[in-house]
């Protein structure tokens, strides 16, 4: 009798050596993975370790474990060694004597409840426009040899303002753990700086333009808009859904300010506010200066411009007015106004008709289209050729004289001038009269010199 309770301790101390482990994955034999014993009806939170479920009653051997999920304790698992838990269940346990199965059995569970866990999201914040940061965060009360998988989202949109940061897979793998706090946190998409400088500038700008600081305004407020993407100006739209005609409504109380620049301006007056005129002086050592000097013949090319309207809402830079516009061009050199051309080059390379204003030194033109206009004169073409006198200047001036001051005979009217480009006036019948006598006067100028070179 003393021998078979020795061969059962020895049995015993065999199966502590290696214990059946329920409800857990994996087995360590190593001391510090095995936590303090549980007895029968014991709760206790998952803590990472493994526990033996004992008697509780010391000294008490031949004993036998049954262990179940269930608390049928036919489908017990049974075995002469205690039975190891780990992760978070309930397990069923019968402990009973060996040598008499059924008698006077003990019966309890022991529950392993999850741990709790913090999940501490962070902040996020990004420009319009740019891609998304990476989602972060913390944990709190993750034990070692544990980890977190899965990942954030946040909710959908890329307007401008804040997105809560939702937890979708993270921590969903913990079986043995109860997210018990998530912490809300916003991913922030903030304007560009192109957008705030709108944003600011339309804020400054008072709805009643009075002066010319308020014209300004106006002018940078626009330039503003021109500077925005596509993408941004959609954005603020989004915001500020009659942005445009706030814009609209500025540039009508603030007069054509987009239809002038400091080299020209337009006339305007078919054009929508948002058609602004931009000048830009081509330098002589650009390309396109040599490029049009190249196709002058006998000119000097004084001044190259590039003139083109462009549309402030859309950026496109090659709108046309659709109707014929008059430009001015200014602080033009009128010195040499008899030799000035303006040359218009728009795949045809034409002349057009200019006036000029000597006052305020300016230079008009009609045009449809937009493109390169410059302004040439002639080139000298060398010093005046010496002329001999034909006869005394005196002696010319006295028969000019004459034929002027003499008497005018009054012509019928069916002979008098009709109409004649000259100005847009009738031309008097008198002024035909000197003409011809100039005529007669050169004709005696011409027989007085064959007759000194007769002499």
């Amino acid at each position: 009798m003393k021998i078979t309770k020795k061969l059962s301790k020895l049995a015993i101390l065999a199966a502590l050596a290696a214990p059946t482990c329920l409800g857990s994955t994996t087995l360590v034999h190593a001391d510090d993975t095995f936590g303090d014993p549980y007895k029968l009806n014991t709760t206790a939170e998952y803590d990472g370790k493994f526990h033996k479920i004992i008697n509780d009653q010391d000294g008490a051997s031949n004993l036998t474990y049954g262990i179940a999920m269930t608390a049928n304790r036919v489908v017990a698992a049974w075995s002469s060694t205690e039975p190891v838990v780990k992760d978070i269940n309930t397990y069923y346990v019968w402990i009973e004597y060996a040598p008499q199965p059924g008698m006077n059995p003990k019966a309890g569970h022991v529950t392993i409840t999850p741990r709790n866990l913090n999940i501490n999201v962070n902040s996020a914040q990004k420009t319009f426009g740019d891609a998304d940061p990476e989602l972060t965060y913390t944990v709190d009360g993750l034990l070692a040899g544990d980890a977190v998988t899965g990942k954030l989202t946040r909710e959908a949109g890329e307007h401008v303002g804040e997105y809560a940061i939702k937890q979708d897979s993270l921590g969903m793998n913990l079986t043995n753990y109860k997210v018990e706090n998530f912490s809300q946190a916003k991913l922030t998409i903030a304007p560009t700086a192109k957008m705030n400088k709108f944003y600011t500038d339309l804020d400054a700008t008072p709805a009643e333009i009075k002066n010319y600081d308020d014209v300004d305004k106006v002018v940078v407020l626009t330039n503003d808009w021109l500077e925005l993407s596509n993408a941004e100006k959609d954005e603020v739209e989004y915001k500020i859904a009659d942005v445009k005609e706030e814009i609209a409504e500025f540039q009508n109380e603030a007069g054509v300010v987009n239809h002038e620049t400091a080299d020209a301006s337009i006339a305007g007056q078919d054009l929508p506010w948002n058609y602004r005129l931009v000048t830009e002086k081509i330098g002589e050592d650009d390309t396109r200066f040599t490029d049009f000097l190249a196709k002058l013949t006998g000119e000097k090319l004084d001044e190259l411009f590039d003139i083109h309207l462009i549309d402030l809402l859309d950026g496109d830079n090659e709108v046309e007015p659709h109707a014929l516009e008059k430009v001015t061009l200014k602080n033009v050199d009128l010195s040499d106004e008899k030799d000035l051309k303006l040359h218009h080059d728009h795949g045809t390379f034409e002349d057009l008709a200019i006036t000029f204003d000597d006052v305020n030194q300016t230079l008009s033109f009609e045009t449809e289209e937009f493109s390169e206009f410059g302004i040439s004169t002639l080139l000298a073409s060398g010093p005046a050729a010496e002329v001999t006198p034909v006869a005394t200047p005196s002696a010319v001036a006295n028969i000019v004289t004459d034929l002027v001051n003499a008497p005018v005979t009054e012509v019928a009217d069916s002979a008098k001038a009709t109409d004649l480009p000259h100005t847009g006036e009738m031309v008097n019948t008198s002024l035909t009269l000197i003409g011809a006598m100039l005529s007669v006067a050169a004709l005696i100028v011409g027989a007085y010199k064959s007759f000194g070179k007769l002499k």
